[in-house]
């Protein structure tokens, strides 16, 4: 499974900014509810990251 490279930066970025910010739990539960929406965006499109119809 392929994560979107520019989505994937920026909610890194945004949860980074949060555990050096001293919300490392926000960060984490961020991070995972981030990773849930992909999995199943991906699972209901059927397409994955970087994927294009030729």
């Amino acid at each position: 499974m392929k994560l979107h490279p520019a989505i994937h930066m920026v909610c890194a970025a945004i949860c980074l900014g949060l555990l050096f910010a001293g919300q490392g739990r926000l960060a984490g539960v961020l991070y995972v509810v981030f990773l849930a929406v992909e999995i199943f965006v991906s699972a209901v499109t059927g397409k994955q990251g970087n994927d294009t119809e030729k």
